[in-house]
């Protein structure tokens, strides 16, 4: 990297200095009328042309040398302004998460406080600003204005910060007797008139000064937007505007600089810089704003337009000079050639137009071959006065030109000065007016224009780049992300066509503690709004700000307003985002406030929405107001439940609670009340009238009746206004009972005796009658569900009207249409529609049995009107459907909309299942034979294959086959591409688990995912596992026994209340069980073994199944499932067959950290009669990870079934690098604790002997020859090195048959501070082969880290194998007996975050590998492994590395967009990532899944070699083929006729 300074006038070359003289290629330079000033590896310089003025070592300065955690420079920034004494520099420094500002005077003397402290600490700053720590303080900009000097800082995270963060602070500049010295006088919170809602990435920020206000600008993180912010630097009150993108230039995607240019009376003249949307990343655009304020002092902006905006152009570089009012834009034309247009302002400084101008505009000519040079990067105002201009444009490739702008009478004068490639061959004449157009398109030559145009006519268009990869074997299932519980709460909002909000947690619910079942489950923390119409999801948020964090929804209105359990309050507007947020702890006052569980309330009153939330504070609750639209906080402090209680004369010494907001006679008010052992009582709780949100009076209820004393669940409340009266409704035992009151807390009730015992009350609508009020109880095990009618009556009392006749599990009512639409389960699982207005028909069946059976849990009516009404109902393991009920004539008719399954949004486990193989069906819907291998060989009999070819013959020839074939050369239907993906292993079954729903989903890959049929299991269980195959898992079986061929699956969960484990055996194409049982066993399983046996059964009997499973358990058991003699006799088959040294098993206890390999032997005498428990496990070996020390956050195996192509690596001088293949390994993930961590840091005085020992782990190794470069002789110790800093992180290799470390190694990716107790790191893993490949996010350098090990047996010299010799080598690998293998490394950087990570799998195993990322920008990437090789030399290549095909070594893997499977797909938050071949070699199919979003697609790692692309012109090559034949036909008569002539003559 180097500064360079040019003679304006003729661009000679007067100085070039190279900077970063350290390792860093990073700096950062600042240009002032007082000099030159660069920044880089810890050292600020100022320049004069050519010589070196002075230097300061900041970092040498401010550091203490005995420091273990010093300050560095994380990225160069360096600020400069200008003060009274003279130019101020500051550069920012890093410790950890902390960063300060260190300012430099213009001599080079580090400025201080007069008490010598050296840093400004931005943490320190926003501290007394009182702003709420986040995660990380930085420093935003040094701004200077007048004869003021000011700091802004903010909080932010690791992608962004919000305009709730930000502070500003004075600093005053003095001199003494040491020179310059700084004193912080001011420091203000900045913040808006109304709660931000932007999210601002901060590299895109620019800050800036102007008298007593500071502005700043930036990105919008995940929105197309850009906020502009102005703030009053005295009292911190501001205003935010927000600019579209698409305002600044109509294709602009994002922010990604801005730079100030000038200054005129109507504010600051900013140049903001962006991508163009519609080309390649390379191609940049730029806009002119003017930012000012208002009348008002409101921050305004306006943008330099042309009059026609449709006639408004792209400018990649933009200059404008304020003197003249013109701005120059440099442009890059279509053909190539880089050119100016200029431009005059018009007087009000908002319009430009073209102005005329003469003289040489082109800049940059193309090449002599036609291409461009370079693309126009940045233009630079040189000089700038009332009658002239100069300029100096940058393009790519290195090119700077130099020109002047002159005013001569209407025109402008364009004159060329100089160019750093004036020897460029000119193949383009110059242009006297040359407009730059877009988009940029090729011309086609003339004389090639007509052959161009006919060819045209026989090619099919181009849809992608790489049409067989991009959006045509691809499929994206988009869920609401409700996989974790289902939908709980869900309402409907009308946003002009109306839309269904759905999330996992609604309001929340009073309880006196946080067991709360609906509460206290974390992770759903989804909210979404889909059509109604066709179930899209057109709008998902994460409501959480963590992870496993949980949340409260409602709905008001149009708006959607979230807590989570860390406070922040958020309110949402579909399809527009977030409208504001607050922290409701902070807005409190931070004074030992709690919102676990999060809880919102509501009311509307005085044509305003209040929003209510709730905070928990000792033993008494807290509400906090805001607009339900705007998010203002409308009262000054937390209203007290304890205070409100004592001011109604309520005394109570159990826990107090707001239960609600609520809307008097028009009036707002609160609810409050005590609690006793989870009950409330009415009389217990008061009601406080509201003025202007300040309690005026607060009274008892007094509510006549009986039903004042009743003890109600107070997790059951339901407070609901209706006209001029509150009501309140709750369960006691089997009875409902509702009471209303007026505003002066006066009432009466009832109680209402059901035959159910009640467990929730619903408010669903109103009507004139009443309120309609769903009531939800347990009849038995039989969920029932009735509606009632509740109102006033003409007393004044409470009316209660059952409507629903008869019980059902799910209802719902329309007022309109006077009807209630049932739903209920029948005794073959379907689950039918029936209504209290006579039969239906129509699609009255639900759900059908193949999608699972299972009660309705839940109804929503989102439509009703006087014909048709609407409803959605949710099932027992999630599956949603949408149905409609409208009149026809006298009759009902209904028509199901969509259907969705919600357990797609978590899926833990997923497997292929190849439909080549199907199981056949009769017309009864039953197999023709019990299982595959019956279906084969009846296929295989002599008279089934002559009736299929004969059947066959007779199709082509009179069935019109002749013609469709022919047909079907040409193109490529619908029906062939079918055919095609069926023969060439396209087409798979996906056999899914979501092991939270408790439910197995199977999705038809080739038709865009359709769901097969589904499953439910029982919800009562702790786990479920899917088992396929065995051990010896083989692709090319026969019968797969685990591959993509053998389609019987069996699903096992254990049930800790009954201590059983329930098993069923099905079939993965059709869900068929085949068998199903139940055993009980002693303990909780520790282990599931696959068994897959060569053993043939024709039929399966009640409690039989060909899968098997050995089950280990916590206390050492063993399980045989199913229970049967054949089960036994495989598994004894498998000890004996498997290995000479038996069957091995493991287990690993992530809470005692032990990992423990056993041996599966048979107890002496005994028998393999079912029950009799024949077997016991023997120790092997045992590793232990101490949870004191570390604890297991991951534990990965091989892939099964996966297919190695070679043993070894060819290198590029022929000799072969040996792959340690072992199949039993398991690479364990453990990271340190926060108490260890600490104990063992060297600041805290810990021993260091567990740091030392990770670092220089004896391996041992077998010897060889020669060695791979980076390996260590067999038990030679890494060469030791002074450790600075303590691993954090241990990946460890385990062989789960002997139990032995084969190797070892730690990362050091967080600080003691940095850990937070409870929470791991989330370390993905995937074994491919020789390959272990990790990723993790490091704290400490803050970018995600990619760790690659490669396993190696050794090397054998070109000249070690030939025909005559070959070295000694083992033949059959022991995991007793076999060495330690030889282990290269390499740590890569990687700019994403990763969430999942995969691998390609091909048939053969013979196509490239490539490593598949799931990221945390909701993209899959693929990554060539070549790329990520950890042989990658770091010097110049050798030709031997060139003819292996290696990289050099580059810190950082390239992310390439081309290498990004889901392209414009959205994949949020994937877990797993899983491959399976197909049938041909070439082709990879990939799925990614565990978040909401499932993801499918197939690879061509190679690219397709073994297969046609879909686009190929077939049309083109049967004309061609067909032509060919008439050519040869002719020839072949007309050679007959000269040959004939010929032989009479």
């Amino acid at each position: 990297m180097a500064i360079q300074a040019r003679n304006v006038d003729d661009g000679s070359l007067l100085w070039e200095q190279r900077l970063c003289s350290g390792q860093s290629d990073k700096h950062q330079t600042a240009v002032t009328k007082n000099g030159v000033y660069t920044f880089d590896n810890g050292k600020v310089k100022s320049w004069d042309v050519g010589v070196l003025k002075w230097e300061v070592d900041v970092l040498s300065e401010l550091n203490d040398p005995n420091d273990e955690n010093p300050f560095v420079v994380d990225k160069p920034t360096l600020f400069a302004a200008e003060t009274p004494s003279g130019t101020v520099l500051g550069t920012i420094i890093t410790k950890g998460k902390k960063e300060g500002l260190v300012l430099v005077d213009s001599t080079g003397k580090i400025i201080k406080t007069a008490s010598c402290q050296d840093a400004i600490s931005a943490r320190k700053l926003l501290n007394e600003a009182k702003r709420k720590p986040i995660k990380y303080a930085r420093v935003l900009g040094l701004v200077s204005s007048g004869d003021r000097l000011g700091i802004v800082t903010a909080y932010t995270d690791d992608q962004y910060f919000g305009l709730h963060s930000l502070a500003y602070s004075d600093i005053k500049i003095s001199s003494n007797h040491d020179g310059l010295v700084y004193e912080m006088t001011n420091t203000v919170a900045l913040k808006t008139a109304e709660v931000s809602k932007s999210e601002i990435i901060p590299g895109s920020v620019k800050v800036w000064a102007d008298k007593s206000r500071v502005y700043l600008i930036g990105f919008v993180k995940y929105a197309s937007r850009t906020s502009l912010s102005g703030f009053d630097t005295d009292t911190g009150n501001g205003n935010e505007k927000e600019i579209s993108m698409g305002d600044l230039y109509y294709s602009m995607l994002w922010l990604d600089g801005s730079t100030i240019d000038g200054t005129i009376d109507s504010g600051r003249i900013i140049r903001v810089a962006g991508q163009d949307g519609r080309l390649p990343k390379e191609y940049r655009t730029e806009s002119l704003l003017m930012i000012g304020d208002d009348e008002y002092g409101a921050v305004t902006f306006k943008k330099f337009s042309h009059e026609n905006e449709e006639d408004d152009v792209q400018t990649e570089a933009l200059v404008y000079c304020p003197e003249m009012n013109v701005a120059i834009a440099a442009s890059s034309h279509s053909d190539g050639v880089t050119a100016l247009a200029t431009y005059q302002t018009s007087a009000d400084h908002v319009t430009w137009s073209n102005v005329k101008f003469v003289g040489n505009t082109t800049l940059v000519f193309n090449a002599s071959d036609g291409s461009s040079r370079g693309l126009p990067e940045f233009a630079h105002l040189v000089k700038c006065d009332a009658d002239s201009m100069t300029v100096v444009v940058t393009a790519q490739g290195g090119i700077a030109v130099g020109f002047r702008v002159d005013k001569k009478d209407s025109a402008l004068v364009v004159t060329k000065l100089w160019s750093t490639e004036e020897d460029i061959e000119k193949s383009t004449p110059p242009a006297a007016s040359r407009q730059p157009t877009a988009p940029r398109q090729t011309t086609t030559p003339p004389k090639t224009t007509m052959i161009a145009l006919l060819l045209s006519l026989l090619l099919p268009p181009t849809t992608a780049l790489h049409a067989d990869e991009a959006g045509l074997t691809d499929f994206l299932l988009r869920t609401p992300g409700h996989g974790r519980h289902g939908v709980r709460y869900a309402q409907t909002v009308n946003i002009g066509e109306s839309v269904w909000v759905t999330s996992e947690s609604g309001p929340g619910s009073l309880t006196s503690n946080d067991d709360d079942d609906e509460l206290n489950n974390r992770g759903g923390c989804h909210v979404s709004a889909r059509n109604v119409t066709n179930g899209n999801v057109i709008w998902r948020v994460d409501a959480c700000s963590s992870p496993n964090g949980r949340h409260a929804t409602l709905v008001v209105g149009e708006m959607v307003h979230t807590l989570d359990d860390f406070g922040i309050l958020k309110g949402w507007k579909i399809n527009e985002g977030m409208q504001w947020d607050a922290d409701v702890i902070d807005s409190a006052g931070n004074y030992g406030y709690d919102v676990q569980p999060p809880r919102l309330v509501s009311a509307a009153a005085d044509g305003s929405s209040i929003i209510g939330t709730v905070l928990k504070k000792d033993h008494d609750e807290h509400a906090m107001l805001y607009n339900s639209l705007t998010g203002e906080l409308v009262i000054d402090e937390p209203l007290s439940a304890k205070k409100l209680l004592q001011d109604a004369k309520i005394k109570s010494s159990s826990k107090v609670h707001i239960i609600s907001l609520v809307s008097n006679e028009n009036q707002l008010g609160i609810l409050s009340g005590a609690s006793n052992k989870n009950e409330i009582t009415l009389n217990s709780m008061g009601y406080t009238k509201l003025e202007e949100y300040k309690p005026v009076s607060s009274s008892p209820l007094k509510i006549a009746g009986d039903v004042s004393n009743a003890s109600l669940m107070a997790s059951s409340l339901k407070v609901h206004s209706y006209e001029e009266k509150v009501y309140v409704m709750g369960i006691e035992k089997s009875k409902l009972v509702i009471a209303n009151f007026d505003s002066n807390g006066k009432g009466s009730g009832k109680s209402i005796a059901t035959d159910m015992v009640v467990t929730s009350i619903t408010v669903d609508n109103e009507n004139e009658s009443g309120m309609i009020v769903r009531v939800v109880g347990l009849n038995g095990a039989n969920r029932v569900e009735n509606v009632f009618v509740v109102g006033e009556d003409d007393d004044g009392g409470v009316h209660c009207d059952k409507i629903s006749k008869t019980d059902a599990e799910a209802l719902v009512y329309c007022s309109a249409m006077n009807l209630v639409l049932e739903a209920s389960t029948n005794k073959d699982g379907s689950v039918v529609l029936a209504s209290s207005g006579g039969n239906i028909e129509g699609d009255t069946t639900l759900i059908p049995p193949s999608r699972g059976s299972g009660t309705v849990n839940n109804a929503h009516l989102v439509d009703c009107s006087v014909d048709s009404m609407t409803a959605v109902f949710s099932a027992k393991g999630g599956m949603t459907v949408v149905v409609t009920l409208y009149k026809n004539g006298s009759s009902l008719v209904a028509k199901r909309l969509w259907s969705t399954e919600e357990a797609l949004g978590s899926v833990t486990s997923a497997l292929f299942l190849d439909e080549t193989h199907a199981i056949t069906m009769n017309s009864d819907g039953l197999s023709n034979a019990d299982d595959e291998e019956e279906n084969a060989m009846q296929n295989l009999q002599f008279s089934q294959r002559m009736q299929s070819q004969l059947a066959s013959l007779k199709s082509f020839l009179f069935g019109g086959g002749i013609f469709s074939s022919l047909a079907s050369v040409a193109l490529m239907s619908d029906e062939r591409k079918a055919e095609r993906n069926y023969h060439f292993g396209f087409a798979k079954i996906s056999v899914m688990l979501s092991e939270s729903m408790h439910r197995i989903i199977a999705l038809d890959t080739a038709k865009e995912g359709n769901v097969v049929w589904a499953m439910n299991l029982n919800h009562e269980s702790s786990m479920h596992k899917i088992v396929h195959g065995g051990q010896s898992l083989s692709l090319n079986h026969p019968h797969g026994y685990g591959g993509v061929h053998d389609h019987e699956l069996m699903v096992m969960s254990y049930v800790p209340t009954e201590s059983s484990i329930e098993w069923r055996c099905f079939d993965g194409m059709t869900g068929r069980v085949f068998s199903n049982d139940v055993i009980k066993v002693s303990s909780g399983v520790a282990q599931i073994v696959p068994l897959g046996s060569s053993l043939h059964h024709s039929s399966h009997d009640s409690n039989g199944c060909r899968q098997v499973a050995l089950v280990i358990h916590d206390d050492d058991s063993v399980t045989v499932v199913p229970d049967t003699g054949r089960s036994y006799t495989i598994v004894d088959e498998a000890m004996s067959t498997l290995s000479k040294s038996g069957l091995f098993v493991h287990t690993i206890d992530k809470a005692s950290g032990e990992f423990r390999a056993m041996r599966v032997s048979r107890k002496a005498g005994s028998s393999l009669e079912p029950g009799s428990k024949p077997f016991e496990l023997v120790n092997v070996g045992t590793a232990l990870f101490d949870p004191s020390q570390e604890k297991i956050v991951n534990v990965a195996y091989p892939q099964r079934g996966e297919v190695v192509q070679s043993p070894s690596t060819v290198l590029g001088d022929d000799a072969l690098l040996l792959k340690y293949l072992n199949p039993h390994l398991v690479v364990v993930v453990t990271e340190a604790t926060k108490s260890f961590l600490a104990e063992i840091s060297t600041e805290a005085g810990g021993d260091e002997s567990f740091y030392n020992a990770l670092s220089t782990g004896d391996i041992s190794t077998s010897g060889q020859k020669r060695k791979p470069l980076g390996a260590s002789k067999p038990g030679e110790a890494p060469p030791s090195a002074a450790n600075t800093v303590v691993p954090s992180l241990f990946v460890t290799l385990i062989d789960s048959v002997s139990g032995e470390i084969l190797h070892r190694v730690s990362h050091s990716h967080v600080t003691e501070a940095d850990m937070t107790d409870g929470a791991s790191t989330n370390v993905p893993v995937v074994i491919s082969e020789n390959w272990v490949v990790y990723t993790f996010f490091n704290q400490r350098t803050r970018r995600t880290d990619v760790g690659v090990l490669t396993l190696h047996e050794g090397m054998i010299d070109k000249n070690g194998l030939t025909a005559f010799s070959g070295p000694e080598q083992e033949l059959i690998f022991s995991s007793l007996e076999s060495a330690k293998p030889i282990v290269l490394s390499k740590t890569f950087g990687l700019a994403k975050a990763i969430s999942a990570l995969g691998v390609t799998i091909t048939k053969a195993g013979i196509s490239s590998k490539q490593f598949l990322f799931a990221t945390g920008n909701d993209q899959v990437v693929s990554m060539d492994r070549r790329l990520m090789d950890p042989r990658r030399p770091t010097g110049e290549l050798k030709p031997s590395e060139k003819m292996e095909g290696l990289v050099k070594y580059a810190p950082l893997l390239p992310i390439i967009p081309l290498r990004t499977p889901s392209h414009v797909y959205e994949v949020s938050n994937v877990k797993s990532i899983s491959s399976a071949t197909a049938n041909v070699e070439s082709q990879s199919l990939m799925l990614a899944f565990g978040g909401p979003d499932v993801f499918f697609t197939r690879l061509a790692p190679s690219k397709g070699f073994d297969l046609l692309p879909d686009d190929f012109n077939r049309g083109l090559l049967t004309i061609v083929v067909l032509g060919m034949a008439f050519v040869l036909v002719s020839l072949e008569g007309m050679n007959k006729k000269k040959m004939g002539a010929s032989a009479w003559s």
